[in-house]
């Protein structure tokens, strides 16, 4: 099972990666094998996460451009997550 992901979203976990130092051998040109990744999702979500609350609010607590786009990744690899649990 693979997600399709848009340029901006490739380059962005392509960044978290190696900002996080987190090994992303399944990111494919445009997509994420789900089904081999599926044991590093969990700190994926983590690192969003931790970026998230770095750098993607403002100082009143409302999502940035950059805290809209982790938002959104976030809840595409959450939904798969979801949905790859359903057939283990």
């Amino acid at each position: 099972m693979n997600i399709q992901l848009n340029t901006k979203q490739t380059e962005l976990l392509s960044l978290l990666s190696k900002k996080y130092g987190f090994e992303y051998k399944y990111l494919l040109k445009d997509s994420i094998d789900v089904v081999k990744y599926f044991e590093n999702i969990e700190k994926l979500c983590s690192v969003i996460n931790e970026e998230y609350m770095m750098k993607g609010i403002n100082s009143n607590w409302e999502p940035n451009a950059y805290g809209l786009e982790l938002n959104d990744l976030l809840n595409m690899v959450n939904k798969l997550r979801i949905d790859s649990s359903k057939h283990l």
